[in-house]
């Protein structure tokens, strides 16, 4: 089955961990974005 093109439609999966650690990030943004929204008021 030489000639597939399996290789080049698929495209790299990011790491489990990055996707992790990106999310984290998000997270810890939109936390962060409240908390200062919150003292703020004060």
């Amino acid at each position: 089955m030489r000639g597939t093109s399996f290789d080049k439609a698929s495209q790299p999966v990011p790491e489990p961990l990055t996707i992790l650690g990106a999310g984290t990030a998000v997270a810890f943004a939109a936390a962060f974005k409240i908390k200062l929204k919150t003292v703020s008021k004060k």
